[in-house]
């Protein structure tokens, strides 16, 4: 994440959508999508612990099974995937 404007949702069919404002506000698209992580309760994006050495935010994922998935961005010039403790995340084109 960065200081572009993000949205995230998160879907009873274990889908969450990132949509991203490009250029200008007018402009948004889906840029990341993650499927596979059951009923989506709760979305969190932040630090998941102080003191660490980590400068990208880290997305928290709860389902309604208590599952929690993590996942970390990499960076913009880096192929758009991402470590994550389950689900999968591919970018906003369908080729990926």
């Amino acid at each position: 994440m960065n200081k572009s404007n993000e949205l995230l949702i998160g879907t009873q069919d274990g889908e969450l959508l990132i949509f991203k404002s490009f250029r200008n506000q007018n402009n948004v698209q889906l840029w990341r999508r993650a499927l596979g992580l059951g009923f989506i309760t709760a979305i969190a994006v932040g630090p998941v612990a102080v003191n660490t050495n980590e400068p990208r935010p880290i997305i928290c994922v709860a389902n309604a099974e208590g599952a929690i998935h993590l996942f970390l961005l990499r960076s913009a010039g880096q192929r758009s995937r991402v470590r994550s403790a389950g689900g999968t995340l591919h970018s906003g084109n369908r080729n990926d």
